[in-house]
């Protein structure tokens, strides 16, 4: 009889996070099987890398149909298998480890993971002289797919420099002397300025191991960047400075002319996941999800979700925002209110769960608003500013004012609203601007962005709603022909935010003056 049920699992450290089981039991659901899909973290069980061979012999006994492995135990694991596919053998580094017949075998599908998405991701990228940072499990199989796909030379950066040394002498050996060079971080800012991309293949960024691994100024126009973390869901590699607008998508201009991508695409489809299952590494290729058909041919959907559209403390909200494999999250000031913890502990428990804070709400009826009424409203945003600095976010949302002190002058609205934009760049936060479609000036528009007064500043920008109460607005499909959708929340329909952006990733255009709601019946939205 053919089996159709799978007991597997992921041995790493820091793992909490991963997406690794949404990923494999709903590529298996595809595939007719049944998966389940375990976490076993080496931190948590307070055991060290050389823990590994324990592990899979433990999880051999208790039944695992196989494993995957990821860092830092994708080398250390090797001495404890029975036998290495040549893949793996190749690479000196194991991501799957199969039970058959009572034997551990080790596979590696990191080089074809890789490759299909560098491919699709980048697929005109110049492969002449690229970069590549860390040497481990998962740069031994970044080199080798890059040296497969056709670059012409690779340089090898790592902190431990004989591990550098010694993948640059094997790289060499399998493809041919002169293919690969070892190199120590400080000759970074000199490679850098001839090279045509650099590669981020260590585990810095994750929610384990908070930082960049190098300062975002050595990047240059022409440069492309890829890398291999998927979680958190932005560009972890080559950080910009603190505050600065970084883009949200998978495939977005970083800046400018510089490229971005990350190995396995989306949470929708990852190629690099879905080749490295345990029980079969030989899948066939997996058939489009609805998420890669969606966004075939344009940037992948980035998910986020706002946390009043959840129920509980804000620490579950945050859990179930993590465990639904939400990207990041926007938080309504009663959330922070509400919680005992401070902006400081909120930060890291997103960090943690490896969501980001992609949006704060504290204010509304913030504009076209008296004078006296308009400075009040200056010094209560300086307050909510200081305190974003500390929760780690860099955007503010803010609702149209639907105060009965509001004024029917867009002028005046356009000119608060600048002001406030002015303010918040003092602080290094972006302004994103929601049109509500209630209040008492409320019009109609059939145009998006019609009734916009654009403010001189470019730290300010619409979040625009597709609100209940128009029927264009009433399925997901029609929402995704409004340019630049960002969903901010899962119940469908109830509002979606989106946002304009330049290609430096700053909120460039207008903002809807207090009277420009967008949305009535029959109208489309903004």
């Amino acid at each position: 009889m053919t089996q159709d049920s799978y007991l597997v699992g992921l041995i790493g450290s820091g793992i909490g996070p991963s997406l690794s089981p949404a990923l494999h039991e709903r590529e298996a659901g595809r595939q007719g099987l049944r998966y389940h899909y375990r976490l076993i973290d080496i931190d948590r069980l307070g055991v060290g890398p050389e823990a590994v061979g324990g592990l899979v012999r433990a999880a051999r006994d208790l039944g695992f149909d196989g494993l995957n492995i990821t860092h830092p135990c994708k080398q250390l694991v090797i001495s404890h298998l029975d036998t290495l596919a040549p893949q793996a053998e190749a690479l000196g580094a194991v991501n799957t480890v199969v039970f058959e017949d009572g034997r551990a075998v080790g596979h590696n599908t990191d080089v074809t993971g890789f490759a299909a998405s560098f491919a699709r991701g980048l697929p005109d990228a110049r492969l002449e002289r690229v970069v590549q940072l860390g040497a481990g499990g998962a740069g031994a199989a970044v080199a080798h797919a890059l040296l497969t796909l056709g670059a012409g030379h690779v340089t090898v950066v790592d902190a431990l420099p004989e591990r550098a040394a010694a993948l640059a002498v094997a790289l060499n050996r399998h493809f041919g002397d002169g293919r690969a060079a070892a190199a120590s971080p400080d000759t970074l800012p000199k490679l850098l300025t001839d090279a045509d991309g650099i590669v981020h293949a260590t585990p810095t960024g994750m929610a384990a191991h908070p930082g960049i691994p190098l300062p975002a100024e050595l990047l240059h126009p022409g440069l492309w960047v890829a890398e291999v973390v998927y979680r958190p869901w932005r560009p972890n590699c080559c950080a910009p400075p603190a505050r600065s607008a970084a883009p949200r998508s998978t495939a977005a201009a970083w800046p400018s002319s510089r490229r971005w991508t990350r190995s396995g695409s989306s949470p929708g489809g990852n190629p690099t996941a879905c080749a490295c299952s345990p029980t079969s590494p030989n899948w066939p290729a997996p058939r489009p999800s609805g998420t890669e058909a969606r966004t075939e041919g344009r940037h992948p959907v980035r998910t986020s979700i706002a946390t009043v559209s959840l129920s509980g403390s804000l620490t579950e909200k945050l859990t179930a925002a993590a465990r639904a494999g939400f990207d990041g999250v926007e938080i309504f000031e009663n959330d922070l209110l509400a919680s005992p913890l401070s902006p400081e502990e909120i930060r890291a428990r997103c960090a943690d769960l490896g969501l980001s804070i992609d949006l704060y709400q504290p204010m509304r009826d913030i504009e076209a608003v008296p004078a006296d009424e308009f400075s009040r409203n200056l010094r209560r945003a300086r307050h909510k500013f200081e305190l974003m600095r500390r929760l780690g976010a860099d955007t503010v949302l803010v609702c149209s004012s639907v105060s009965p002190l509001a004024e029917d002058d867009d002028a005046l609205a356009a000119r608060q609203l600048r002001r406030l934009a002015e303010l918040a760049a003092d602080f290094g936060i972006r302004v994103a601007y929601e049109a509500l479609a209630w209040g008492a000036m409320c019009v109609r528009t059939t145009t998006p962005g019609a009734s916009s007064r654009p403010p001189a500043t470019p730290r300010s920008g619409p979040a625009s709603t597709a609100s209940t109460s128009s029927p264009a607005a009433r399925t997901p499909r029609a929402s995704r022909t409004s340019p630049a959708r960002r969903s901010s929340s899962c119940n469908w329909p109830t509002p979606r935010r989106w946002r304009w952006t330049s290609s430096s990733g700053a909120v460039t255009t207008a903002v809807s003056p207090a009277r420009a709601a967008s949305t009535s019946p029959g109208s489309s939205d903004m």
